[in-house]
């Protein structure tokens, strides 16, 4: 329960993780940031990140590839509270309805798990981060976008064939040579691994597909806890 981004103009690099003293009702979310983008820059101490309230077993941080944005977002299992925010370069939103509570009906992390996973679509002058994660019980896609002001829900969107009632882990890459677009992967109790492309237009709307063409990847990965897999785009021109 940790991760780790650069700012992409400015090089400097954000740590997040879990505290052990994070619960439900206990913000357990920590930072530190190192500015200089150097190997000499200069550590801040670590802190709360703000207008949070919950732990944070699970969680994930991405970059904004055109700016020093970043967004985060954890789920915690005392709680199984969605929680989300943003890093603009400085520090964290400062005024935020509702981020420590996005969703207080998520499914709970376990060992072994991610259940959320963050990115950033990228179409002309719009830009949104993008928040997947697992809700309870659910077998579609769930996820929240963020406009650079407000985060919104949006529609779940149901998958072929729908992933098992308890899923393993997520994540999200995004496509390095087309930003409106980027590819979620999941692996579920089933021990089944799939793929779904999501593209942003500049309206804003959001189209999902079947990237791994309705049907799951394996059905028999070796195991169903931690990351059986991985995906990288081909960044050749």
């Amino acid at each position: 329960d940790f991760d780790v981004e650069y700012e992409s103009l400015s090089g400097d690099v954000v740590v997040v993780w879990a505290n052990s003293l994070g619960a439900n009702g206990t913000n357990g979310s920590r930072y530190s940031n190192c500015v200089g983008g150097t190997s000499a820059c200069t550590w801040s101490a670590a802190t709360a990140i703000p207008l949070l309230a919950d732990d944070a077993t699970n969680l994930d941080l991405a970059s904004n590839p055109n700016t020093d944005q970043m967004l985060f977002a954890s789920i915690g299992n005392g709680g199984s509270d969605l929680q989300e925010q943003q890093w603009n370069g400085t520090a964290w939103l400062a005024s935020c309805t509702g981020c420590a509570n996005r969703d207080v009906s998520s499914g709970t992390p376990l060992a072994g798990t991610k259940l959320v996973t963050v990115g950033w679509l990228i179409n002309g002058a719009t830009t949104r981060g993008i928040v997947i994660y697992n809700d309870s019980a659910s077998t579609a896609v769930n996820y929240w976008t963020y406009s650079g002001t407000n985060f919104g829900v949006q529609t779940d969107w149901v998958p072929t064939p729908l992933f098992a009632t308890a899923q393993k882990w997520y994540t999200i890459e995004a496509d390095p040579k087309n930003k409106d677009r980027l590819l979620f992967a999941l692996s579920d109790a089933n021990n089944d691994l799939f793929a779904k492309r999501l593209v942003m237009s500049a309206t804003p709307a959001f189209t999902w597909s079947n990237a791994d063409g309705g049907a799951a990847l394996e059905t028999t990965l070796g195991q169903a806890t931690s990351q059986p897999f991985d995906f990288a785009f081909w960044r050749n021109p």
